[in-house]
């Protein structure tokens, strides 16, 4: 049979195995340290992923964010201040990517809603009745939030990053480098995640009602908003009957709002 091993491969391998049982604790130990070493050096702007200590967010949940009232925000918020928008707007895509690393973890609605949010980040149709194939990618509103930001870049005359690292170096963000380090722990950080993601609508919506992009792009962003705000609602019901994860998808909901509000001058 193909894949099979030989009668003397397998006495082999059985060798390597029980030579292995020999070294586990000090290999182990090896890693362990390597790992964190690693870990307190990496820069996961340019060797993403990186899966630094928790403490590195600590900070987030220093200082309670405030209640308010939330519902049409986004329509307030009127003149644009790019140097802040734009480290957000390029990095939020991250908060959720996480989700989808274990397939066995999203045979649940809520999961299949972020995957269908992803879709929509990445210029898709959030539900396909069968398969578009290329068909999909060559539709005109095929846009992706990346390619909305790049257009936002030209629009206004700013230097294009080639990279996500680039983009920090032009627009440092403490906040941006935190959602890509926030993004590295779904399980543990679940309803945090969904409440950032959540609050990153009210900057799409925000946006979709300046003037930073063409008629034609803004009417594909204000369409993107519909289907996230129907993607989250499901994700929230997710969420709703975890008292830990529905807290945190609150604080995040807040903190991500508060963020988005920094972008923005307010009427």
């Amino acid at each position: 049979m193909f894949g099979a091993f030989t009668a003397t491969e397998t006495e082999v391998v059985g060798r390597w195995i029980d030579a292995l049982g020999q070294q586990t604790r000090s290999v182990g130990e090896r890693l362990a340290r390597v790992s964190l070493r690693v870990a307190k050096t990496a820069d996961i702007l340019t060797q993403y992923p990186v899966f630094a200590d928790d403490t590195v967010t600590k900070h987030l949940f220093e200082s309670e964010q405030p209640a308010t009232d939330l519902e049409g925000l986004g329509g307030s918020l009127s003149t644009p201040i790019l140097h802040k928008l734009l480290p957000i707007w390029f990095t939020h895509v991250c908060l959720l990517e996480g989700f989808a690393g274990t397939p066995s973890r999203t045979a649940n609605p809520a999961t299949c809603a972020v995957i269908g949010l992803l879709r929509i980040y990445y210029g898709f149709d959030s539900i396909e009745s069968g398969v578009a194939g290329m068909d999909e990618v060559h539709r005109i509103e095929c846009l992706d939030i990346v390619q909305l930001g790049l257009q936002i870049i030209d629009g206004t005359g700013l230097p294009r990053p080639a990279s996500v690292k680039d983009m920090l170096d032009l627009w440092p963000s403490e906040f941006a480098v935190d959602m890509l380090h926030l993004s590295m722990r779904p399980e543990a950080r679940k309803g945090l995640l969904l409440g950032l993601a959540s609050a990153m609508v009210v900057m799409h919506e925000a946006v979709a009602a300046s003037t930073l992009l063409g008629e034609a792009e803004r009417i594909v962003l204000a369409s993107l908003v519909l289907k996230e705000r129907e993607k989250l609602a499901v994700c929230l019901d997710g969420v709703r009957g975890d008292e830990e994860h529905f807290k945190q998808y609150q604080q995040g909901y807040r903190l991500g709002v508060a963020k988005v509000r920094e972008c923005f001058e307010t009427r």
